[in-house]
């Protein structure tokens, strides 16, 4: 796909904005059997925008998210977004040293909290989304976010055994993920997951990928995304036509007996090497992805032929 000059330089924001002019009453995103259309996602997410004005936030800031995978943290990461401010995922199973590690990096006294343990964390006050969505305005007014504006910020293990801050920028986002859409033809149509860690860079282009296409973002419980076996049976169940998987269940996932219904047309995965795998027959393309995040979630693409026993 050719990238134009048109999408690197806009946000994802503005993507996701539009989608909610167009299409305000489809699905944006399916967790635990509840369904928010994208006017749904809009008003919650405006709220936390509202409440990040009173606490001082504005263009430039980055606000951490002490999240677990579910529909208050794309709430809160919107809410984030809409102020020009980046957001900064911390995975709410961190070793408690790591989250303060992070968020005294991060600078903020707050963090926002899409967990059930609404706790703060040493002299960083936490901030619950739910409590925020039932007590702030579901309207507010966006500025316009520029491509060089920053997105999100990934803190990765680092060679010093620190976490480091890495910077992604909205145009880099919006290339990355408007090339994997183009790719894997990624449309409204599409159901996608959330699979990954939410501080694991792939989460962020599972997220955007859908969201920027007007497509369904679909998250799966914990214990589903453990077990290749419920795995099937939740994609088939939820008529899933993208999803990502761990490198490490590659290979079981795809010796599953396909679950009845199945539509899944794109399976992609990232992280580490793709050991050998038995790809005749499949239903569905597999696509292995591999990059650091300071290469905003990969640089080099391999769609797996579909052979017997190769290597990549």
């Amino acid at each position: 796909m050719s990238i134009n000059s048109t999408v690197e330089n806009t946000s994802v924001l503005s993507y996701f904005l539009n989608q909610v002019s167009c299409q305000n009453t489809a699905p944006a995103l399916v967790h635990a059997d509840n369904s928010m259309s994208y006017l749904d996602l809009h008003h919650a997410s405006n709220a936390v925008a509202n409440f990040l004005v009173s606490k001082g936030i504005t263009c430039g800031d980055c606000v951490p998210i002490v999240a677990e995978r579910n529909s208050n943290y794309i709430i809160a990461l919107l809410g984030v977004m809409k102020l020009g401010a980046a957001y900064v995922p911390i995975d709410s199973h961190y070793p408690e040293k790591r989250k303060r590690y992070i968020l005294d990096k991060v600078g903020q006294s707050f963090f926002l909290n899409t967990t059930h343990h609404d706790e703060n964390i040493d002299q960083f006050s936490s901030f619950d989304i739910n409590h925020i969505v039932s007590h702030y305005a579901p309207t507010f007014e966006i500025d316009n976010i520029s491509g060089n504006d920053l997105a999100y910020v990934i803190f990765t293990s680092g060679t010093t055994g620190n976490p480091k801050g890495v910077m992604i920028e909205h145009h880099s986002l919006t290339t990355i993920v408007a090339w994997h859409n183009a790719f894997l033809s990624v449309n409204e149509c599409s159901r996608s997951t959330l699979m990954a860690g939410v501080a694991f860079d792939v989460a962020q282009l599972e997220i955007w990928s859908p969201l920027i296409a007007g497509g369904t973002l679909v998250i799966p419980d914990e214990e589903i995304r453990l077990s290749t076996a419920t795995l099937m049976d939740f994609f088939a169940r939820q008529r899933l036509t993208h999803a990502f998987i761990p490198t490490a269940m590659v290979r079981d996932f795809i010796k599953q007996p396909l679950g009845d219904g199945l539509v899944l047309q794109h399976l992609f995965t990232a992280g580490e090497k793709l050991p050998s795998v038995e790809t005749r027959g499949l239903p569905y393309a597999l696509t292995d992805y591999y990059g650091p995040t300071e290469t905003t979630i990969f640089a080099t693409v391999n769609r797996v032929e579909k052979l017997s026993l190769i290597h990549i």
